[in-house]
């Protein structure tokens, strides 16, 4: 029953992400406002934190991509989902050495766009 349970759950959370992902697609495209990237680091995102609801390895892999998108490109919005979900991913379901190392890189990368990109 509880693992029938967290499944829902993890595909409900699995449609929001994805929802928002395109939701942010759209409006971009209607406001005109990305660039070629954007859109690549976007559907990175919202991927990696969806893999990761269930592989939280394989999803950090892919959300990597996004956030070195971000920092060679610029501020592209692509980068909230991951820098929030996956942590909380990996404080949740991992071990406490492996969350204190996602934890560590997550503070790297936001030490590193705060120098290199304006804010959020």
């Amino acid at each position: 029953m509880s693992a029938n349970l967290l499944n829902a759950s993890r595909s409900i959370l699995a449609a929001a992400i994805t929802f928002g992902v395109f939701g942010n697609l759209l409006e971009w495209q209607r406001s005109g406002w990305h660039d070629a990237v954007s859109p690549i680091a976007q559907v990175l995102g919202g991927a990696a934190c969806v893999v990761a609801l269930w592989k939280p390895r394989a999803g950090l892999a892919i959300g990597v991509i996004p956030m070195f998108l971000t920092l060679a490109f610029g501020n592209m919005e692509a980068d909230l989902l991951v820098a929030l979900i996956l942590p909380a991913v990996f404080v949740a379901s991992a071990r406490a050495a492996e969350a204190v190392a996602v934890l560590a890189l997550f503070v790297a990368y936001v030490v590193a766009r705060s120098i290199l990109l304006p804010p959020w």
